[in-house]
């Protein structure tokens, strides 16, 4: 299965409730699905075509950040749209967004996912992490390439030499931050995009890395920091990156995001010259974690309003 965009046409309203949406691939229509909802949490959906595989188990709630179903990846994505999903199918090769990287680079990476052993898989983690350091568009799909290398080699050797690579200058990078803002502002917004995705994608025992946990919360933490507030970047890649993984690391060290939120609420009431977008971005993500990690239907259609005004 390709890249599919699934967007609901309507808000959900009821408890229980059914709705179509269209099913767009790479901005055509596709198909239609039929969304179930209970008590405003994904339920079910059915494709009217290529319907053959069951519902996620345990069911996605909207707003989570990604579950398997059946061999792909659901993911909130965008962010903005807290009914939408994307399905990323794992036979797709050519969805992984690898055609920005010359010839050479674009077959190590097609090997890596289909023959790992075949390659220097150290190689192959220092170019998507440098990568994603230049590319913001990349840096937000390289965690479903990395998590696919790291799926291979597993059924392939048992081993872990590609994901102790990719920590490994993911660790380089991070002792660095400070630097890499101060040269590059695009660079430090795709660096702290990367580690999210990482964060949110890789798993051991099914469950977060615990060594990403707080590297992503100092990497929070800072985009909190007055200076970064008033940076428009930087506000819109807070967050999107809480909207992405807010749920998660409250899980793991909610005292942490409690901290975070004091310094979101103090930047959003005391600071002076914030940007209207600014103020509008934080108001939304401390309503939405107030909500569970939840967007209303009704705050939905207000914030992304304003916005797209």
């Amino acid at each position: 299965m390709g890249k599919l965009w699934i967007q609901p046409k309507d808000s959900v309203s009821s408890a229980d409730d059914c709705q179509q949406a269209d099913i767009y691939k790479e901005g055509t229509e596709a198909a239609i699905v039929t969304i179930s909802y209970k008590e405003n949490k994904l339920q079910d959906y059915k494709l009217q075509e290529d319907a053959t595989q069951p519902a996620p188990d345990p069911l996605p709630s909207a707003g989570s950040s990604h579950a398997t179903w059946a061999g792909a990846i659901l993911s909130p994505s965008p962010v903005k749209s807290c009914w939408g999903w994307v399905v990323r199918g794992e036979a797709g090769r050519e969805e992984y967004k690898i055609q920005s990287f010359d010839a050479e680079t674009q077959q190590l990476l097609k090997t890596a996912l289909k023959d790992p052993g075949a390659v220097d898989l150290e190689k192959v983690a220092n170019v998507i992490v440098d990568h994603s350091l230049q590319d913001h568009v990349f840096s937000k799909e390289a965690g479903c390439m990395c998590y696919a290398i790291i799926q291979a080699e597993s059924k392939q050797a048992d081993q872990s030499v590609f994901r102790c690579g990719l920590l490994n200058w993911l660790q380089q990078e991070y002792q660095t931050r400070e630097q890499l803002r101060a040269r590059s502002m695009q660079g430090w917004v795709c660096y702290v995009t990367f580690i999210c995705n990482i964060f949110d994608y890789l798993r051991v025992n099914n469950m977060p890395m615990m060594a990403l946990v707080n590297p992503v919360y100092d990497c929070l933490f800072w985009l909190a920091q007055p200076g970064s507030l008033n940076e428009e970047e930087e506000v819109d890649c807070l967050v999107l990156q809480l909207h992405c993984v807010g749920e998660q690391l409250e899980k793991m060290n909610g005292q942490c995001m409690d901290e975070l939120f004091v310094l979101i609420r103090d930047g959003f009431l005391l600071l002076t010259g914030l940007s209207s977008l600014a103020q509008l971005l934080l108001l939304e993500i401390i309503e939405f974690r107030a909500a569970g990690w939840k967007t209303t239907p009704a705050a939905h259609k207000y914030y992304y309003s304003e916005v797209s005004d």
